[in-house]
């Protein structure tokens, strides 16, 4: 099977999903972060995230580095832990957000069978709003 990228929807989708796993993780685990903190490392994840997928020959390569060292740098840089135990914490809310929103934005995408930019757009709203509340 061929896969298409499109970067654009690459981005939103990621940026939504990162930017809702943040904010619910600060949510639950009771941190206090400015929004525009959390907007740029998930847009800044994100555009990484991209060069790396566009770089790395395999796709196991750019899997490991993503969960391994881009999502911790991506938590560590949004929340500032004080120590071990936090950081993990927060982590750990981090990774299981992240798989609760791909989850709902698949259903979502399997859901209206439409992967237009405006439905995903939509979807990744409605997805984080969801999760925010």
């Amino acid at each position: 099977m061929r896969y298409i990228w499109y970067p654009d929807i690459f981005f939103l989708v990621n940026f939504l999903m990162d930017t809702a796993a943040l904010l619910l993780a600060a949510v639950i685990c009771g941190q206090r972060t400015a929004p525009g903190r959390i907007f740029s490392v998930s847009a800044g994840t994100v555009g990484i995230s991209m060069g790396l997928m566009i770089l790395l020959p395999f796709r196991l390569m750019y899997v490991l580095l993503l969960y391994l060292v881009l999502h911790p740098l991506m938590t560590a840089l949004a929340f500032r832990p004080n120590g071990w135990r936090e950081f993990l914490r927060l982590q750990a809310a981090v990774y299981l957000l992240l798989f609760l929103a791909g989850g709902v934005q698949e259903s979502l995408y399997l859901q209206s069978g439409s992967g237009g930019a405006a439905v995903i757009l939509s979807d990744g709203i409605l997805a984080m709003a969801l999760f925010i509340l």
